[in-house]
């Protein structure tokens, strides 16, 4: 499970070092998405061919679901991780994340997130504590202890 929060740049060239603690979940490579909210997921191959097998399973004869699959699968990479840690952030999902200096990792349970930092800020203040109380009042509480 990735958790935490890491700050860290991107170079000229699109490579960023990925946290050692992320790292060690990936493995020696990972895939890099473009997710929801503005930022990119990164998952371990495990997990992608999770995501990979549910993509495939819905309904292709609604056009809506053929447009976000075909967008999931067009902005997808697979990465490997250089002898620094680092991984080559394609321009094509540099763009479209708006990553260009200072990045956040953010861990997200079963991938971890990369944010510009000024869209990451954005989103944190978007969201006020009364508003979380509210998700978690409406979320189904089936944790057994």
């Amino acid at each position: 499970m990735f958790t935490g929060e890491f700050h860290h740049s991107i170079d000229s060239k699109g490579r960023i070092a990925v946290p050692a603690k992320f790292r060690y979940d990936l493995g020696d490579s990972c895939v890099v998405s473009r997710y929801t909210d503005g930022c990119l997921a990164i998952y371990s191959q495990q997990r992608w061919a999770k995501e990979t097998e549910y993509l495939n399973s819905l309904n292709q004869n609604n056009a809506k679901i053929r447009k976000y699959v075909r967008d999931r699968f067009k902005n997808t990479e697979e990465l490997n991780f250089d002898v620094q840690g680092r991984i080559n952030i394609p321009s094509n999902l540099k763009e479209l994340a708006c990553l260009e200096k200072n990045c956040v990792f953010t861990g997200a349970g079963d991938r971890v997130e990369l944010w510009s930092e000024e869209k990451y800020e954005e989103y944190c203040n978007s969201t006020t504590d009364e508003e979380l109380a509210e998700i978690v009042e409406d979320l189904p509480w089936n944790i057994k202890a």
